[in-house]
């Protein structure tokens, strides 16, 4: 795949889609074959410094209950609190139905229970904050494994 291509992998449930962009994200190495970069193994890849070039969101992702702000902040740590690059973020993933809810601008230290992403979010709102996480990173590699089932 060249550098910028978008590629949307289809099929049905168990047919390995999920494994193929676990494999790609070097969460695991194969058990035959190679995944190659250009010309270069990724198993001669540190797993820590290809997983720095990656961002993306998985089906079965995390829910942090944390501000809304950091929820979303921490798909690039270093990034945690660039209010500019969480909303960016948020905006992209069309999270700002569930963000307004929390207010992601709620940093007061004696209040922290203000803006918090509450448990009792539907699940599509969890899903809206996990995309949400995987903006974070700019100019890395976006690595996304989805169900294509409607959230409830």
């Amino acid at each position: 795949m060249p550098a910028g291509a978008v590629v949307a992998i289809v099929g049905e449930n168990g047919a390995g889609k999920t494994t193929l962009v676990k494999l790609l994200a070097k969460m695991y190495d194969p058990s035959s074959g190679s995944i190659f970069l250009d010309e270069t193994p990724l198993a001669r890849v540190q797993a820590a410094e290809w997983r720095s070039r990656l961002a993306g969101a998985f089906q079965d992702f995390f829910r942090f209950e944390f501000r809304a702000g950091h929820t979303v902040g921490l798909g690039d740590v270093p990034r945690l609190d660039d209010e500019p690059a969480v909303l960016a973020a948020v905006d992209r993933a069309g999270a700002a139905d569930v963000v307004a809810r929390s207010d992601i601008r709620a940093q007061h230290p004696a209040r922290s229970d203000v803006g918090r992403a509450e448990s009792s979010y539907p699940s599509a709102s969890w899903q809206k904050l996990a995309l949400a996480r995987g903006f974070m990173r700019e100019g890395a590699a976006a690595v996304w494994s989805w169900t294509s089932r409607q959230p409830r």
